[in-house]
């Protein structure tokens, strides 16, 4: 059986329009060398055997993690251990890497990519990784064999084949196998069968097609579907009192249902797997999603599948994320720890709060934390300003994750000689009601709520 499978290229680019202005480019008769996207911030550039890659993206060839990432990393790591959570890191190399084979040489942007370099610094995260106290998915071993590389991206599309989950899987399933609790866990068999062939396009496949007046085939590729025997109830599933057994936070990549990659975890493992993964190609948005939800203290994975493109420069996202992501992991807040709180009721439109006199506080070890009584919140704003004069807005929640949030969650500037005087709340809906908490972190860590 054959079914059309549809899909966007980029997030956020599903509507966007080729730029045909010049009349040259809309008459030819085959694809130019490149093409632009969304009012030319996005750029692809044609490979050999109808591979498109996008630039820079795909063709980054150094990314390597900076200390500061590293740092937040490591204390990731460790705070989630403090929930009973390993953290599993699946760092994964770009386009150009895997494809490589499909590059041209001579398209000046293709040809500067050095493979070498790009296959070094793949190396290096992974090992950086590790020294900070991660266990890591190395998918180092698939970029020395060419045929299973360059199975691992849709050619004209940033998201796996089922070849390129299915091997990503298997790396994060040797992890979990091999960890004593992994083992030891009840388990139940899940089976993953072929139930169609698929002929995948994207939009951008059609957009493709549209401007260069020439029929691109479809991809084809294999779709699967895993399910699970019937059996007894245990701990492997995740009813409203366990605690769910593996949890994958990650990209575009790992919540493709046509790459199947929780699928093919559970058939590895015997464990049930539970998908939290966004639509988008963030680092961090929906781990920063899933530790700020006010109910992970009791519901913490026994394991964090954390897959993140590392083409989506982790070191920029880094600091915005360790903002909130750590103290999320810290915080109790409760009427021992609290230094300031405010609210607003609903009905009323005030979104500032002044503190009299001023807060003096302990970096890092103070959050603030806001609640909103606005279901349909994705985010909020915080301008935050302090008794010298300084002041600073600051972005809050994970846009890549369409659930809404009701807890939003920051640590202040580090400056140690700081006072906060006041808190304006902007992006929560006019008469929606707002909770303000200012916390010291010191006095226990370990809870959340």
């Amino acid at each position: 059986m054959w079914i059309q499978a549809q899909t966007s290229f980029l997030t956020g680019l599903a509507c966007a329009t080729l730029l045909l202005g010049n009349p040259a480019f809309a008459a030819t008769e085959a694809c130019p060398p490149r093409i632009y996207l969304d009012s030319g911030r996005v750029a692809l550039a044609r490979g050999t055997a109808d591979a498109y890659f996008e630039v820079p993206k795909d063709l980054t060839d150094v990314y390597d993690l900076n200390g500061e990432t590293l740092a937040f990393v490591a204390q990731l790591g460790k705070l989630l251990a403090a929930h009973g959570s390993q953290l599993i890191a699946l760092p994964v190399p770009p386009k150009g890497l895997t494809l490589h084979g499909s590059l041209d040489p001579e398209d000046p942007n293709q040809r500067s990519f050095s493979r070498k370099s790009a296959l070094a610094s793949y190396r290096r995260v992974a090992a950086q990784l590790r020294a900070a106290g991660i266990a890591v998915a190395d998918l180092g071993a698939v970029l020395d064999k060419p045929v299973l590389a360059e199975s691992f991206y849709f050619k004209r599309d940033r998201i796996w084949r089922p070849e390129g989950a299915r091997y990503a899987a298997e790396q994060v399933a040797r992890l979990i196998l091999a960890d004593p609790l992994g083992s030891a866990l009840p388990r139940q068999v899940h089976r993953t069968a072929q139930i169609a062939m698929v002929e995948h396009r994207s939009s951008t496949s059609d957009q493709l097609q549209r401007a260069c007046q020439q029929v691109l085939k479809p991809e084809t590729a294999p779709l699967f579907r895993t399910t699970a025997d019937p059996v007894a109830a245990d701990d492997t599933g995740t009813p409203s009192n366990r605690r769910p057994t593996v949890v994958v936070a990650g990209s575009h990549l790992s919540a493709s249902p046509l790459a199947n990659f929780a699928g093919f975890l559970s058939e590895m493992t015997g464990l049930s797997v539970n998908n939290a993964s966004g639509a988008d190609d963030s680092v961090y948005d929906t781990l920063l999603a899933l530790v700020t939800s006010p109910g992970f203290a009791s519901m913490a994975p026994r394991y964090l599948v954390w897959e993140f493109p590392l083409d989506t420069s982790p070191n920029m996202q880094s600091l915005l994320a360790m903002r909130q992501i750590l103290p999320a992991l810290k915080i109790p807040c409760s009427e021992t720890n609290v230094l300031w709180q405010a609210g607003r009721p609903a009905g009323l439109n005030a979104g500032s709060f002044k503190l009299p006199g001023g807060i003096r506080y302990a970096a890092p070890d103070t959050a603030l934390v806001v609640g909103t009584g606005d279901a349909q919140v994705r985010t909020v704003t915080l301008r935050l300003r302090y008794a010298n004069g300084a002041s600073e807005t600051v972005a809050l929640g994970a846009p890549g994750v369409p659930q809404a949030r009701s807890r939003f969650v920051t640590s202040l500037s580090p400056d140690p000689n700081e006072i906060l005087s006041e808190v304006e709340v902007l992006g929560a809906a006019v008469g929606s009601a707002l909770e303000l908490r200012l916390c010291s972190l010191r006095a226990n860590q370990g809870d959340n709520t």
